[in-house]
């Protein structure tokens, strides 16, 4: 466990979705993972971390499990409960203009009427945090793009977001990084 909070009611929660037979049998099963942590107030922190389809060539199937997610974390938070969505949604946020200078990429953007209303969309489109891993990387020169980032429930305010920029050191992905905090209880 690398939190200090006590993580409870982890759930494995598998999307409706599922390519045609055979392709299914060489993709995965995509799914999120919802976890729960107790607050002060007898609330609960719901954390959800997503992995939407990748190699969906019209955008269907994500909408789709972003449909199924938002309602999972829609009737989370009219039990009261903060929602946190992240993840890897192989879609870019809205409003985040696709740059492409290899010309080996086609990117679908989310739309802000995908969500709940009063919720929003939380990126930092200021470096990008996946890469295409055919070839090494080299900084300029690989295909780049931004497809990790948030979503949030209205009861929570974003402080920070940010890329941390590991020159993709490690993994296709980079990691980002999210501060929230609660709003005040009207």
């Amino acid at each position: 466990n690398l939190s200090r909070f006590p993580v409870t009611n982890t759930q494995r929660i598998q999307f409706g979705t599922e390519y045609d037979w055979p392709t299914r049998i060489y993709y995965l099963d995509r799914c999120f993972l919802s976890q729960n942590v107790a607050l002060a107030n007898g609330k609960k922190l719901v954390i959800i971390n997503t992995h939407c389809s990748a190699y969906d060539e019209v955008g269907t199937m994500v909408a789709q499990q972003i449909a199924e997610l938002t309602a999972f974390a829609k009737a989370e938070y009219d039990r009261g409960n903060y929602i946190v969505i992240g993840g890897d949604w192989n879609q870019c946020p809205p409003n985040y203009t696709p740059i492409d200078t290899t010309g080996s990429g086609h990117e679908f953007v989310l739309s802000d009427d995908q969500l709940p209303q009063d919720w929003h969309w939380i990126s930092d489109p200021s470096i990008p945090t996946n890469r295409k891993n055919d070839v090494p990387y080299a900084a300029g020169k690989s295909y780049t793009t931004v497809i990790d980032h948030y979503i949030v429930s209205p009861n929570l305010e974003v402080e920070d977001v940010a890329v941390k920029d590991l020159q993709f050191q490690f993994s296709d992905h980079q990691p980002v990084y999210m501060k929230v905090k609660m709003r005040k209880e009207e």
